[in-house]
């Protein structure tokens, strides 16, 4: 599994011309899971016109968004449910692993 980008990273994707801000892990649409969620760069948020996207599609990063401790720890609690991510073909699965393990590090 690749490590997340961080949030604000610009990307394109294979065969796409425009260029796409990172604004969400792990979006879930008709029982599927995708890694991000983007929107069109430089307009921002529209909601009609939100993508989703999976690793596999991203052809080329523009620009890596900010970085901080805190990406860094969701990273590592992301890979503490690595497994279930990989195998889980149930994405309210993999939902519920990552409340659970929040909610244990917030203990």
């Amino acid at each position: 599994m690749e490590e997340l980008l961080p949030l604000g990273t610009i990307i394109t994707v294979k065969g796409q011309e425009e260029e796409l801000m990172i604004i969400g892990y792990y979006p879930v649409d008709n029982n599927r899971l995708y890694t991000y969620t983007a929107c069109l760069y430089p307009y921002g948020i529209d909601d009609e016109k939100t993508i989703l996207i999976t690793n596999d599609k991203i052809d080329k990063i523009h620009f890596y968004g900010y970085q901080t401790q805190s990406l860094y720890e969701m990273r590592k609690k992301i890979a503490g449910i690595k497994d279930l991510l990989l195998q889980s073909k149930k994405p309210e699965e993999i939902i519920n692993a990552l409340k659970e393990n929040n909610d244990e590090n917030k203990e």
